[in-house]
């Protein structure tokens, strides 16, 4: 888990201009502490859906971050050429579908 947040931020990151360098690094830094607090507090129960919740967040926001910053830049080769698209389009249902899955998980 800590990997694929890690793993999502340089993804996305290379995916922006460099203007947005420090708003990536500032995401990274929060979000790693934000998994330490959790890994402290919850143990290290790697099956924890508190864990997945925010992995599932982190992936739903850049995703819709890329959407925007492609709806404004439009490019000049096909969008489903871009091969980004199709792994921001996979993040975004996966995760926005799985999400209330992980929440409710606690009470099924």
């Amino acid at each position: 888990m800590f990997i694929l947040i890690i793993f999502l931020t340089l993804l996305y990151r290379s995916q922006f201009q460099e203007k947005c360098s420090g708003i990536f690094f500032v995401i990274l830094i929060s979000l790693l502490v934000t998994y330490v607090y959790m890994l402290l507090f919850t143990g290290p129960d790697w099956i924890s859906h508190d864990k997945k919740i925010l992995i599932a967040a982190v992936a739903i926001i850049f995703s819709l971050a890329y959407f925007f910053r492609l709806m404004k830049e439009t490019p000049s080769v096909p969008i489903k050429s871009l091969p980004m698209f199709w792994i921001s389009s996979g993040y975004l249902i996966y995760f926005s579908g799985t999400m209330m899955l992980f929440k409710m998980s606690d009470f099924i």
